[in-house]
């Protein structure tokens, strides 16, 4: 569980029933996008009974909520969105392949690509090239008209650029409806992919993940 899970529980207490769910179970070079998907859908189903789900993903995770968003409208009743990685295939994944160019060749489609992306804790290794083939199949901004969006970013983020993000906020102009690029208030901590500033619970910066909730999600919050 990451901190920004932890950190809703905390803000959120006994006001909503907040579950994880792990992106990477059987281990990070595992991860295909389909099966993940597929995972998520049926997660949601079997524990929602019918109702639906405020989904909150970080990263890749935010892309891949607002994947099942697209695909399956009626288990999604809102999104919160932190630092999401749309178009997966023109950003970090093509760095990826830039930085190690023999990966997805015949020899190499098993092997892990060498990249600062796919440094990982787990042990298992970096992506294969089986995840970027999978990911083909997937738009790269996709569409939520009818899903209430909130969406959060930091302007000094190297990882996964704001104005993909910007991008993305406006093609689905009619499902956003709060959206915060932010800036570092705090010398010596940028707003980066991590948005640990923004997620502090002393955080100074406005709106801060506290805040969000307090305002768009109407729990009786500390």
């Amino acid at each position: 569980e990451g901190v920004k899970a932890r950190l809703m529980r905390e803000y959120l207490g006994d006001a909503f029933d907040v579950r994880t769910f792990d992106c990477h179970a059987g281990g990070y070079a595992n991860t295909i996008t389909t099966t993940v998907i597929a995972r998520l859908e049926r997660f949601l189903q079997e524990q929602g009974r019918g109702a639906k789900w405020s989904l909150v993903g970080s990263s890749h995770g935010a892309y891949l909520a607002v994947l099942v968003a697209s695909r399956r409208p009626e288990l999604v009743e809102r999104l919160l969105l932190l630092a999401p990685a749309f178009n997966p295939q023109g950003t970090w994944v093509s760095a990826m392949c830039q930085a190690d160019p023999s990966w997805g060749s015949t020899a190499g489609s098993q092997a892990h690509a060498a990249d600062d992306y796919n440094q990982t804790g787990d042990g298992s290794g970096g992506l294969r090239w089986e995840f970027v083939a999978d990911l083909r199949q997937y738009a790269p901004f996709p569409s939520v008209s009818a899903c209430p969006t909130v969406v959060v970013h930091g302007l000094q983020d190297m990882e996964c650029k704001p104005h993909v993000t910007m991008e993305w906020v406006r093609i689905n102009a009619d499902a956003v409806i709060s959206a915060h690029f932010l800036h570092g208030t705090v010398p010596d901590e940028p707003m980066d992919h991590g948005l640990y500033h923004f997620a502090k619970p002393d955080s100074t910066t406005l709106p801060n993940f506290a805040a969000l909730l307090r305002q768009h999600w109407g729990a009786a919050l500390p």
